[in-house]
């Protein structure tokens, strides 16, 4: 037995979720979703187990690489038990929680997708939460060091009250709707759920991977760094791999300080040097634009329009690369403009009687391909070096330390590796999708659509 990542948190009631792997998960449900939707289907309910432990501490069970990389990158604790079988590993499971001063544990499967709240079962003796047909065990709250033998499987809860009564221990059954529907057969998939996820818990859908490397990409941001998050692991892999990679920045950034008294013009033209820095980072062989519009009062308009879709004829980008306008609850308003002008800009660039005055021949790019995503239908696989290069062009932006990256003028080293992980946690989670160490996420569009 072994920890694979970080320290165990530790209580009096400590909630356990054993899960084998996401490689096999739900086979079932074979004849509804491929193997990589059933994984991202088994992800999003394993984190919505997760967080069901609210502020009890949570161990994620495994002896599995990849479920621990995942959980890592969701700040969630992993316990490789070093044993196979789900009885097994829940019996070593429950005996390192007694060992760390734990009284109870409460175990929940892992395919829980209404999991909201695991306390409801924390009492006195053993309490169960069934599943809907009345024989399972979802969720099972006991004491840990009962000598409790496990025996989950076909009719477990008739063997678990059994075993209850062996131990002189109160039993009771716990009726709860959202934790007693788990996912076994393809009618028990739940999909309104998946509708509006992260990229790494997003709607189950066709993912492809890796475009083919473009000769030439534009990529479209809102505000000095907004490309570097979106993408810029995957433009490191295109310019190492030959492409010649542009940039357009769309505002002067010369909202982007919590300094009061900061001098605005200097800030204009530090956060521009910032971004050329940044570009040489990432490898970028091509334009950096810089169109000046006031940051925060950027406006989706015709002339917005006119100017980046004179861009792209000019550069005649394979893929075009920008903010995804249709984020839901997004805060920012540059943002959402700057998607919405990237977007409109394409079709204007690609059709020749859009904004004829230009006298430029018409440009259709082979793709668009949108980050910051809710439903990625592409993932561009990238090397850990890409998103190496992806952390150094970010911690190009200086002026951006304090209000973007939690890095203080005090800083002894540690806030700026804890921002280093920040970006290798998000990379790996997205890379999880597709069976990959890292990669980026995006909604690929055909502009020809």
């Amino acid at each position: 037995m072994g920890l694979q990542y970080g320290d165990l948190p530790t209580g009096d009631t400590i909630v356990l979720v054993p899960l084998r792997s996401f490689d096999d998960a739900k086979s079932r449900l074979a004849d509804l979703l491929d193997s990589s939707q059933r994984q991202m289907l088994m992800r999003f309910m394993t984190e919505k187990v997760l967080r069901a432990a609210h502020e009890l501490p949570v161990w994620l069970v495994t002896n599995n690489d990849g479920v621990n990389r995942w959980a890592r990158g969701l700040g969630f604790a992993c316990l490789d038990v070093g044993v196979d079988g789900l009885n097994k590993a829940i019996s070593v499971a429950c005996d390192a929680a007694a060992a760390t001063g734990a009284s109870r544990v409460i175990v929940a499967h892992a395919d829980l997708p209404y999991a909201s709240d695991l306390r409801v079962a924390n009492g006195a003796g053993v309490v169960v939460v069934p599943d809907r047909k009345g024989s399972g065990t979802n969720v099972m709250s006991l004491p840990c060091n009962a000598g409790f033998v496990f025996s989950y499987g076909a009719n477990s809860l008739v063997r678990h009250r059994a075993e209850a009564t062996r131990l002189g221990l109160d039993f009771t059954e716990i009726t709860d709707e959202a934790l007693a529907w788990d996912v076994d057969d393809p009618s028990d998939v739940p999909l309104e759920l998946f509708d509006a996820r992260t990229p790494a818990q997003a709607k189950p859908t066709s993912m492809h991977t890796n475009l083919s490397t473009p000769e030439s990409a534009l990529a479209i941001g809102a505000h000095p760094d907004d490309i570097e998050f979106g993408c810029g692991a995957t433009l490191a892999k295109w310019s190492q791999a030959g492409s010649k990679v542009h940039m357009v920045i769309i505002t002067n950034g010369s909202k982007g300080t919590w300094d009061t008294n900061a001098n605005i013009n200097e800030l204009v033209q530090r956060r521009q040097n910032e971004q050329l820095a940044a570009a040489l980072k990432l490898g970028v062989r091509g334009e950096v634009i810089f169109l000046d519009n006031q940051d925060g009062e950027l406006n989706h308009n015709v002339e917005g329009r006119a100017a980046l879709s004179c861009i792209i004829r000019q550069l005649k980008p394979d893929v075009v690369l920008g903010h995804d306008p249709w984020k839901r609850w997004r805060l920012h308003p540059d943002h959402r403009a700057a998607g919405w002008l990237t977007i409109d800009a394409v079709v204007a660039a690609r059709d020749p009687h859009y904004h004829r005055e230009q006298n430029l021949a018409h440009h259709r790019p082979q793709a668009l391909l949108l980050f910051e995503c809710e439903e990625p239908n592409l993932c561009e696989v990238a090397e850990e070096s890409h998103v190496e290069a992806k952390v150094a062009a970010l911690l190009a932006h200086e002026s951006q330390f304090e209000s973007t990256m939690a890095i203080d003028e005090s800083d002894d080293g540690s806030q700026e590796a804890a921002f280093r992980q920040r970006i290798l946690n998000e990379t790996s989670t997205q890379g999880q999708v597709v069976g990959a160490e890292h990669a980026e996420a995006f909604r690929l569009i055909d502009p020809s659509s």
